[in-house]
């Protein structure tokens, strides 16, 4: 014969759950981190950069956009980069481009649609490739713009 359990049914059933709630608390632990705030849309790119060469000087000039998008920060400045090839490979298409930044431009002040203009003495016997990038007040820096080019 069995011996008959002398735990009581309902018992049995409170230790069931109590276990299985156990289980479950086990599994879930872990470290827990504050979540993560969704990162701020970029700002807005420069849409419409142009250039002017006087003698050894290059002055590019471009428009402060708006920060259109909910959500967006206003730009806080602009990063001027460019690229530079020996002249002898100017009609590279293939030839990858490093763009280094060359300068900054602070937008404080001004609004958008006002122009803004970046100059320096260029070097002779390159491709001079330039384009723009706009930052925030955080520094995040949005797509660049499209780019000027011409050989010096």
């Amino acid at each position: 014969m069995r011996p008959e359990s002398t735990m009581q049914p309902g018992r049995r059933a409170i230790y069931f759950i109590l276990a299985g709630w156990l289980a479950v608390a086990l599994v879930g632990c872990g470290r827990k981190l504050p979540p993560i705030p969704p990162p701020a849309p970029a700002p807005p790119p420069v849409s419409d950069l142009s250039h002017r060469v006087e003698e050894n000087r290059l002055t590019l000039s471009w428009t402060v956009p708006a920060p259109g998008a909910r959500g967006r920060l206003p730009v806080a400045g602009f990063t001027v980069e460019r690229a530079l090839l020996p002249a002898a490979q100017a009609g590279c298409a293939d030839c990858p481009l490093d763009f280094q930044p060359v300068g900054e431009v602070d937008a404080a002040g001004r609004a958008p649609g006002s122009r803004v203009r970046f100059s320096e003495i260029l070097t002779s016997g390159f491709r001079h490739i330039y384009r723009v990038r706009s930052f925030d007040p955080n520094r995040a820096a949005g797509e660049p713009s499209s780019h000027v080019a011409f050989t010096f």
